[in-house]
């Protein structure tokens, strides 16, 4: 590869076990390549096939799960009593903000004397800053509680615990060798034995607000039985997806639910700020929140202060929330210039060599700290290789590493630790910072690192899902794909691939051009976009036909809806690899998960004796409080096949479930219960020994 020029892709399509599919196609009612794209995502059978399909927020783990959970949540209910002073400190990215946002909500709402206070990533930086908490001393500050931020910070919470102040963190990154002296810390990335620990900073910080809420609802408190934390969901699924953490799990169940309210939220801001987008009043996707609505309130903190984008979260004035909208708008097209000013140095500067090197590291006086981390994004995208950019005053370095599949960005840092002055992150992002007299040593530290490194990591491999025909493009295909978002990280939009599709009309899209609209088929039939891809027009002119990659879209235009198919690689002829990606074992056997499906089948006269007891619950008062402890499966299976009914509706809580019993008008049908009729079939075939899966092992 020369200068710059990027390299081409290689493609591998992604193995399936047939008849695995077959089953699950027959089992859940849904076609062969949905089924396909369900194996790939690890599923095994129709009961987590259903739970997939099916996500329900009464599928929640349990706030308790962490082992300082209670701890923490004590702590605060006695600086409650007391009305003790809260600080609750965060982080400037978007998932600092909203769980910032989204603390102080709840607990401004529960009764507590909160303020907050998230530092500035130009004059600050990343995490806590002993300044701040020698001002909480002097304001009266008895609680300190982080979100997104404090699992490596042993000097500040030690300066914190001798002035008197307790400190409860909450934060979902990885830590260092040594652990804070912290009265509570809670980090899934502490505690292996969790049953998921892949929540954003925003997620941990509602499982405090859940455990809160828990522990007061047991307690009968009024203030906490008449509010839901459903209306916190938006703020949650806000921040997750902008932390590109696995959508999978509970993050897939947390934004599934949260993408839904933010489409009715409550939030002013949030209401404002989809005005401004133009998705007011529209479904919404997590791309839109990842590419439209995250990018405004992340320009405040990358620019000036993080604390406009704080305000527009928490203010409840709609004036203030319109003007703030327009604000971030404004601050979000100045960092896309920016953006596009160092891309373009940092291109030129890599054009001055040869080849690209292994590993990208590259630094200027002028480049602003807090867009540096999003142009390395985008060269390592380009050239598939690790990026680490720095800007430099006063003799200091900054920098924003971004890595690929096959390289650990913090490990390698860590390797190169004694020519840094800090740093932190984790596998693919990482923030650091050096004396500028040690760029030169760190580059070529770390491009002699990486020559232990196969030269195939330096090779992107891009996973294809589905090898399609033409004909197969349609509208019920696209609804079928759609059971299966929120897309985003750990759950990627079905990546589709199409050979020798003819070009029938290409032509360049956007302000400069930069995109690409084509018109695929003999006759025009499919319609394409090709995003940053301006630059490949005058050799796709020469192309008579195209090897894509694609996922699909409905594209809304002039009231009218069209499937489009929006393309991440397009090639004359594309690389292919000799063998696609191998699908993980099974966590266990299929006789063992036929038998825990039987275990977990519902009959009619049980359900029927549950629903009366939701109804002398009601009779009460409503919304009411279900006590549904996780021993309790088969109750709690039953509550979710009468929300998959629509009998009742869920409103917060995990162990003290709130829920509304729904008025019916109409005679329901339980197995229309993808959950009830499933699980009875399994049971049937069980208790007749015709079941597949009983004969295998």
């Amino acid at each position: 590869m020369k200068n710059n020029d990027t390299q081409q892709r290689i493609w591998s399509l992604m193995a399936t076990d047939e008849t695995l599919s077959e089953r699950l196609s027959r089992e859940l009612g849904v076609s062969r390549m949905v089924a396909e794209l369900l194996c790939q995502r690890g599923i095994r059978d129709a009961r987590s096939g259903v739970e997939f399909l099916k996500p329900t927020l009464l599928s929640l783990y349990s706030p308790f799960c962490f082992k300082d959970m209670r701890q923490g949540v004590q702590r605060l209910l006695t600086a409650r009593r007391a009305k003790e002073k809260i600080l609750i400190y965060g982080d400037y990215d978007v998932d600092g903000v909203s769980a910032t946002a989204l603390l102080y909500k709840a607990l401004i709402d529960l009764g507590f004397q909160v303020a907050t206070y998230i530092p500035n990533r130009q004059n600050e930086g990343y995490g806590l800053h002993a300044a701040v908490i020698e001002k909480a001393v002097a304001s009266g500050v008895r609680i300190l509680l982080t979100v997104d931020c404090g699992v490596t910070a042993v000097q500040e919470v030690e300066l914190a615990h001798q002035a008197g102040i307790d400190v409860i963190i909450t934060d979902h990154h990885e830590s260092g060798s040594q652990l804070p002296a912290a009265l509570a810390l809670i980090d899934p990335k502490l505690e292996p034995d969790l049953p998921f620990r892949d929540w954003a900073g925003v997620g941990v910080a509602f499982k405090l607000v859940q455990a809160l809420l828990e522990t007061l609802r047991a307690e009968g408190d009024a203030s906490a039985l008449t509010y839901s934390e459903i209306g916190l969901l938006d703020l949650v699924a806000l921040g997750t997806i902008a932390d590109v953490v696995p959508l999978a799990g509970e993050n897939r169940i947390l934004v599934h639910a949260g993408i839904a309210q933010m489409e009715q939220t409550e939030h002013l801001g949030l209401e404002a700020l989809l005005l401004e987008c133009g998705l007011s009043g529209k479904p919404l996707k997590a791309g839109q929140i990842a590419f439209i609505l995250a990018p405004r309130i992340n320009a405040a903190g990358r620019l000036d202060s993080a604390r406009l984008g704080l305000e527009l979260m928490l203010t409840g004035d709609q004036d203030r929330a319109m003007e703030l909208a327009k604000q971030l708008t404004q601050e979000n097209r100045q960092r896309q210039q920016i953006e596009k000013e160092i891309l373009a140095e940092a291109q030129a500067q890599l054009a001055k060599d040869d080849a690209i090197p292994r590993v990208i590291v590259l630094s200027a006086s002028h480049w602003h700290v807090g867009v540096i981390g999003i142009v390395a994004s985008r060269l390592a995208e380009l050239y598939y290789r690790p990026v680490f950019l720095m800007t430099v005053e006063d003799g200091a370095a900054k920098g924003s590493a971004r890595g690929i599949s096959g390289y650990h960005v913090l490990e390698n840092l860590d390797r190169q630790k004694e020519l840094l002055t800090k740093y932190g992150g984790h596998r693919q992002a990482a923030g650091f910072a050096l004396p500028a007299e040690n760029i030169d040593l760190l580059r070529n530290g770390l491009n002699y690192a990486a020559r232990e490194l196969d030269e195939a990591v330096f090779s992107e491999k891009v996973s294809v899902d589905l090898a399609v025909y033409p004909n197969e493009l349609d509208g019920s295909f696209y609804r079928e794909l759609e059971m299966l978002a929120p897309f985003g990280a750990g759950n990627r939009s079905p990546l589709l691939a199409a050979r020798s599709l003819p070009v029938y009309n290409i032509r360049k899209v956007g302000k400069a051009g930069e995109h690409l609209k084509l018109e695929l088929g003999k006759k025009g039939e499919w319609e394409a976009i090709a995003f940053r891809q301006g630059p490949k027009f005058a050799d796709c002119q020469q192309m008579h036909a195209l090897d894509i990659l694609f996922t699909l879209e409905v594209n809304h235009y002039q009231d009218r809806e069209r499937l489009q198919l929006v393309l991440r690689d397009l090639e004359s002829c594309a690389r292919w690899a000799d063998a696609g990606q191998a699908l993980d074992e099974p966590t266990e056997t299929a006789q063992e998960a036929a038998q825990l499906y039987t275990q977990e089948y519902v009959p009619r006269e049980e359900l029927v004796k549950v629903y009366h007891e939701l109804k002398e619950l009601s009779a009460r008062s409503s919304p009411f409080i279900l006590h549904l402890p996780q021993e309790q499966q088969r109750k709690r299976i039953a509550v979710k096949i009468f929300e998959e009914l629509g009998l009742v509706q869920f409103s917060g809580g995990t162990e003290y479930v709130r829920l509304y019993l729904v008025p019916q008008d109409k005679k329901l049908v339980l197995e229309s219960s993808w959950r009830y009729r499933s699980a009875k079939k399994y049971y049937e075939e069980a208790q007749t020994k015709d079941l597949d899966w009983a004969k295998e092992g």
